[in-house]
């Protein structure tokens, strides 16, 4: 008995090949395609833009895991970094506190302020005092820029009082330190320490 292929068989089959393929293909494109083996990181770079994916000279791929973070740099008179150090060692062992300001991004214009805790472990600033120093601003066409206080008996690294009470973010921190005497300074945003190469300028 002799066999012969069925045509309606061989088209169903032909057609379920093609489908298997336009599946695969699909599969392939999807969002969903690292789990077939594809890693999370693989499959990130590939959907990144070309000019972000593959490097622009050569064409060579390059991969970004986080971006270089580059520190700040502030720039800060010699004479108001002077005064700073000079208002610590006179408030000992209390902490002492002021403010800062300037035009564009140079420190030139200090502005010492009285503790209200008088504590040496913290500081805190009058309301009153502070209200008139907003004023003044104004008036000589300055911009506040620091705040600064000291710590007579730790080091020059912001406490976590520090950093709860850092109400402005666009300011830069300077502690100064007569524990082993130096002056720091960092930015406190979202209760986040970067700290801040200082430039001093004559």
């Amino acid at each position: 008995m002799s066999s012969k292929a069925n045509p309606g068989g061989l088209a169903f089959f032909a057609l379920l090949i093609i489908w298997l393929v336009q599946r695969l293909i699909a599969i392939a494109s999807s969002p969903f395609y690292g789990f077939l083996g594809e890693s999370t990181g693989e499959r990130i770079k590939r959907r990144l833009p070309l000019t972000t994916a593959l490097d622009k000279g050569g064409g060579s791929e390059v991969t970004k895991v986080l971006p270089q973070i580059e520190v700040d740099i502030v720039l800060i008179k010699k004479e108001i970094l002077e005064a700073i150090i000079q208002h610590a060692r006179e408030d000992v062992p209390l902490e002492c506190c002021g403010l800062l300001m300037g035009q564009g991004n140079l420190i030139s214009h200090l502005r010492r302020m009285k503790n209200a805790l008088q504590s040496p472990i913290s500081y805190s600033m009058e309301p009153r005092a502070l209200l008139r120093f907003f004023k003044e601003l104004r008036s000589l066409q300055l911009i506040h820029l620091g705040i600064y206080h000291s710590h007579p008996t730790s080091e020059a690294y912001p406490s976590s009082v520090d950093v709860e009470q850092a109400y402005y973010p666009d300011c830069t921190y300077f502690i100064a330190s007569l524990r082993s005497p130096s002056v720091r300074a960092f930015s406190i945003l979202d209760r986040t320490v970067q700290e801040k190469e200082i430039q001093v300028i004559d």
